[in-house]
C-alpha cells in the first residue's frame, strides 16, 4: 500500500541541464531521482534479488574442460571485456539491508532495475 508520504518521497524529475547533450528539439533527457527508502522498500515489494556478499568459491572442473580447445573460439578478451565479479545473492529486507554488499548506495541499485521501480511507482 503506498501512502500518501511514499507519493511525497516517490520520483522526482530534475530538469535537464544545460549542457547536456541535446540530439533533437523533441528528445529531452531528464534524470529520475528516488530516495534510498522509497528504492529499499519497492525492492522489497518486488523480490528483487541483490549482492550479499562476493563469492569466493572455486569453481569446480566439467566435462567441458575437455574440449578447452573448442571452447577457446567462444572466449572474450579479458583486456576488452573485463570479467564480473560473481556475487551471492538474496531477496532484499529493509531490515537486514546492512548485510547486503554496498559500497555505494547511487550504484547499489543498477540503472534497469531503478527505472522498474520507478515505473511500478507511477502506476
Amino acid at each position: 500500500m503506498v501512502t500518501r508520504q511514499d507519493e511525497q518521497e516517490g520520483p522526482h524529475l530534475a530538469p535537464p541541464s544545460p549542457s547536456g547533450q541535446v540530439l533533437d528539439d523533441k528528445l529531452v533527457f531528464a534524470k529520475v531521482h528516488t530516495l534510498w527508502g522509497v528504492l529499499c522498500t519497492y525492492a522489497e515489494i518486488m523480490h528483487i534479488k541483490l549482492p550479499l556478499k562476493p563469492n569466493d568459491l572455486k569453481t569446480r572442473s566439467s566435462a567441458f574442460d575437455n574440449f578447452s580447445c573448442f571452447m577457446k573460439v567462444l572466449q572474450v578478451d579479458e583486456n576488452i571485456i573485463k570479467p564480473e565479479q560473481e556475487f551471492f545473492t538474496a531477496l532484499l529486507e529493509k531490515s537486514c539491508v546492512n548485510d547486503f554488499y554496498i559500497q555505494d548506495r547511487d550504484t547499489f541499485f543498477n540503472p534497469a532495475t531503478r527505472s522498474h521501480i520507478v515505473s511500478l511507482n507511477r502506476v
